[in-house]
């Protein structure tokens, strides 16, 4: 819809920012918890101004994170690889 719009009207929307408390919302989570997310980069926002300032998530950003594809993470042979590894060092 919003492509439509925007090829009809020749208009882009501004960019929708949500504070830390509307992001906690949207994930359902406590917003220490977003703000932690944030400091451990796992969640994209900005801070506005210096330190201090207010932190800013922008909607299309968040989306995208939402909806990414997972992570490569370790598979069971590598870890089993790294945890026996590990204790044959001891």
């Amino acid at each position: 819809m919003r492509l439509v719009q925007i090829a009809m009207t020749g208009l882009v929307s501004p960019p929708r920012w949500l504070t830390v408390k509307e992001t906690a919302r949207r994930l359902g989570l406590h917003e220490i918890t977003v703000r932690r997310k944030i400091a451990a980069g796992d969640v994209p926002a900005m801070q506005l101004g210096g330190r201090g300032c207010a932190l800013r998530v922008l909607e299309d950003e968040l989306e995208r994170w939402l909806f990414r594809p997972a992570s490569n993470s370790v598979s069971t042979t590598e870890h089993r690889e790294q945890h026996d590894g590990l204790q044959g060092d001891a």
